[in-house]
């Protein structure tokens, strides 16, 4: 793993550095599971960033992004997960947490919501820039939530526990519809979630993230 926090801030300042992009994707959530699991571990400063960039694939313009969590860890009750959205040069979205859990806690991943009888994730963290003071009016992408996005997780309360997570995000047009999405893979690393084959073949990165732990 790699440590990223030359020019990034800590969980309460997340306004994060923006990021280049690569390939395109559809369907956005995950489990912990696999050789790899999605899982924050013990250092309190532990985190990980997703780093996405939204586009108009023809299903039209983004108009916002969203991201949720679901703790899936079986440990300390109201000890969780939380989630927020960037975009570098705006006001980062409210952050989000989960800290509940049921065993076989799971995103069922053909829909991108919580599984039968699993305890809802976080509500949604939301970023809409173009609605911001600042927000470009002469750019190609005036008046739209297109370009690069970090989605920080990290832990609630920065404790001292690991913690094993689901996540789901989505670039979103005006009517609720995924619109495009452009994976990041840093520098030819190998992806950190494993056999997930959505963002692209087998032998372009998947969607990565950094992880300080």
């Amino acid at each position: 793993m790699r440590t990223l926090f030359k020019k990034t801030a800590l969980a309460t300042s997340l306004l994060l550095v923006s990021a280049g992009f690569a390939s395109v994707a559809s369907a956005h959530c995950f489990n912990s599971s696999g050789s790899q699991p999605l899982l924050l571990g013990s250092a309190t400063n532990t985190h990980d960033l997703y780093r996405l960039q939204c586009f108009d694939d023809g299903n039209g313009n983004a108009e916002r992004v969203e991201a949720a969590v679901q703790k899936q860890s079986a440990n300390v009750t109201g000890l969780g997960v939380r989630v927020q959205i960037a975009r570098e040069g705006y006001a980062p979205s409210a952050i989000k947490s989960d800290t509940a859990y049921a065993s076989g806690d799971s995103i069922d991943t053909a829909s991108c919501t919580a599984a039968a009888g699993s305890t809802p994730t976080s509500a949604f963290a939301v970023l809409r820039p173009q609605l911001q003071t600042g927000a470009p009016n002469a750019a190609a992408d005036a008046g739209n939530a297109n370009g690069e996005y970090n989605i920080l997780v990290d832990k609630s309360d920065l404790h001292p526990v690991s913690q094993r997570y689901g996540i789901i995000f989505h670039c979103l047009n005006a009517a609720g519809d995924e619109t495009g999405t452009a994976q990041v893979s840093v520098n030819g690393r190998a992806p950190e979630l494993l056999g997930n084959d959505t963002f692209g073949p087998l032998d372009d990165g998947d969607i990565d993230l950094s992880i300080d732990q």
